[in-house]
């Protein structure tokens, strides 16, 4: 079954190309694009903007180039070159090209580019970077970075390839999203390290306060300046300040007056650097004293008990008896006495 639509092969040309044993080979190539007529535009690409691809309109044979002193071969594409008639030439085929360029498959040569191809005695291969990819920037001395744009470099590869946001980049270079970059382009990756300044915080009214010889606090009017933009001023109520002057709604002040304030200015806030690292202080350590002196320990001295005596009368019955017998015998004595005195007296 022929398809609904011919190809139209419209884009013809044709050349002499000799390979690397010599033989020499007519070429003719023929192509066409895909539903689009004949004066449709043939398919662009490469990296010279203006110019039309190496394989459009003729075909120019290709001519092999001395060995550099790496052994490999550098080519220069010429109008009319295609990769088919350069791997033919160098005896290599068109995968390998690419591999050795870090080519895309449906990479378009574009004359002027610059083809490495690997001789038969390579002492050795570099392969370039693939197009698009990023060569990160060494820092500078005072920690900033520039990248310079080379060809299919986006800001989006760019900022992945330092790990930065595409703002970030817009905003240093001072770009908006919609500004393309040209090849050569600089752009400032990170600007230069810089150790902040502390910035001291502005002393208000109260703090900018200095004490008279009495210790206190004054105001000096200015011109133009009320009683109630005073108090403002200094953040404190307009009857307080009426109040510590003797003043009433009536009363005038003059430029020059002297206002008390009766305040405590608040201390001022002056922003200080992160703490320094504490060194450790070695912990001292006490030697015990070789021959310490014994803490005579002085014992309680035991409180004397009184022991009752013989004839104590404390705690004791029997003395009491004692006493009685002493006393009955005593009254006793005093009664015979008695009456052997009176027996005297009546005779």
């Amino acid at each position: 079954m022929r398809p609904a639509t011919e190809p139209n092969y419209c884009h013809v040309g044709a050349g002499v190309a000799t390979d690397s044993r010599g033989f020499t080979y007519y070429i003719l190539q023929a192509a066409y694009i895909s539903g689009a007529a004949c004066d449709s535009t043939p398919p662009t690409g490469g990296g010279v903007p203006g110019q039309p691809p190496a394989g459009y309109g003729i075909v120019t044979p290709v001519e092999k180039v001395d060995l550099n002193e790496d052994g490999n071969y550098v080519h220069e594409v010429k109008t009319g070159q295609s990769l088919w008639s350069i791997a033919v030439a160098y005896g290599v085929t068109i995968k390998e090209i690419l591999a050795w360029n870090n080519l895309p498959a449906n990479y378009v040569l574009w004359p002027g580019d610059k083809l490495t191809i690997k001789g038969p005695d390579s002492r050795g291969l570099l392969t370039p970077t693939p197009l698009g990819n990023v060569f990160v920037a060494t820092p500078a001395s005072d920690g900033s970075i520039v990248h310079e744009v080379q060809v299919y470099q986006n800001l989006s590869t760019i900022a992945d390839a330092y790990h930065v946001s595409v703002d970030q980049i817009l905003t240093l270079n001072y770009l908006k999203i919609d500004w393309p970059l040209s090849i050569g382009q600089k752009l400032i990756i990170r600007g230069p390290d810089q150790t902040p300044t502390p910035t001291p915080l502005p002393l208000t009214p109260l703090q900018k306060l200095t004490p008279a010889s009495d210790g206190k606090y004054y105001h000096t009017v200015g011109d133009g300046q009320t009683l109630e933009w005073i108090a403002n001023l200094y953040g404190v109520p307009l009857a307080e300040l009426m109040a510590w002057n003797y003043l009433t709604a009536a009363s005038i002040i003059y430029p020059g007056n002297r206002l008390f304030l009766d305040v405590t200015p608040p201390p001022t806030l002056t922003p200080t650097p992160a703490p320094a690292t504490e060194t450790p202080v070695p912990t001292q350590t006490l030697t015990p004293n070789p021959s310490p002196t014994a803490t005579r320990v002085l014992s309680p001295t035991p409180t004397a008990t009184p022991t009752p005596g013989l004839f104590s009368l404390a705690g004791n019955p029997i003395n009491w008896l004692w006493l009685l017998a002493i006393a009955a015998i005593g009254v006793a004595v005093y009664f015979v006495v008695v009456s052997q005195k009176t027996k005297k007296q009546q005779e």
